[in-house]
């Protein structure tokens, strides 16, 4: 699709084949690319970004602080790059969370956090965004 996807309260999942001409952006819900590719940048603030199993994302990706101070206990974001998938751009965290990368994924640069590697298809013990049936 051209242009720009952004949700506030709600899950964005880019299905097998899916083009994203443009950014992407996620305030409160989780993201999965599934064997898909984003052209543009990437930020959301609370959630789980799965860059799944040969994903792309061309530009940086970015975790986001909340623009207010919420008194609600809420999760650390996280980011998982699956096997076979690449982020092209620069990966920040601006606020504490999770990046889980695989062994054979590739990235370039990160800032804010320390990636955990990991093999096999997902990280253990990490709740994953399901990608939709092909």
């Amino acid at each position: 699709s051209k242009g720009d996807v952004t949700s506030v309260n709600g899950d964005t999942s880019a299905a097998s084949g899916v083009h994203i001409r443009g950014d992407v952006t996620d305030v409160n819900g989780d993201i999965s690319l599934c064997d898909a590719s984003v052209e543009g940048e990437m930020q959301f603030v609370n959630g789980t970004l799965l860059v799944g199993e040969k994903s792309q994302v061309q530009g940086s990706v970015t975790v986001k602080k909340p623009e207010f101070n919420s008194s609600d206990a809420v999760q650390p974001p996280i980011m998982v790059v699956g096997p076979h998938a690449s982020v092209n751009g620069p990966i920040t965290f601006e606020r504490p969370g999770k990046l889980y990368v695989s062994d054979s994924a590739v990235i370039h640069g990160v800032q804010g956090v320390t990636p955990e590697k990991f093999s096999g298809s997902a990280p253990a013990n990490v709740h994953l965004p399901t990608c939709p049936a092909k």
